[in-house]
């Protein structure tokens, strides 16, 4: 089971005692914008485009944990304003993950940032609902 930690300005996610995730203060993790898609079909084929504007950088600024298994990150723009919070929550082998936005830019669009290792196969990246 996944478990959370704040440590020396680092968040880190565990399991069975092992680091598996490590989040660095003031570091770059994820990016919010405002986007459309327009998808086509022809013969069963889908082709998808989305385009987006205002792409925002989000930097981890804080972390507040309730127990080894529920975390709330915040994260800021470039000038350190707060724009999303991310509420994580293990269980079993899972990580829920809850958004939420302080903005009311219009944003749309959230994607975040998962470092693999060499060899790591990440597989399920893309989709969009």
């Amino acid at each position: 089971m996944p478990d959370f930690k704040y440590q020396e300005n680092n968040f880190v996610v565990s399991r069975s005692g092992q680091p598996v995730y490590t989040l660095a203060q003031n570091s770059l993790c994820a990016v919010i914008s405002q986007g459309s898609a327009s998808f086509s079909m022809s013969r069963g084929s889908f082709k998808c485009r989305d385009r987006q504007k205002n792409k925002t950088p989000l930097y981890f600024s804080s972390c507040r944990l309730d127990g080894e298994k529920a975390a709330e990150l915040t994260l800021a723009g470039k000038d350190g304003e707060p724009l999303l919070s991310l509420r994580l929550e293990a269980d079993a082998e899972l990580i829920k993950v809850s958004p939420q936005l302080f903005s009311s830019e219009g944003y749309n669009r959230f994607r975040f940032r998962l470092p693999a290792g060499e060899g790591e196969q990440v597989y399920g990246c893309g989709e969009q609902f």
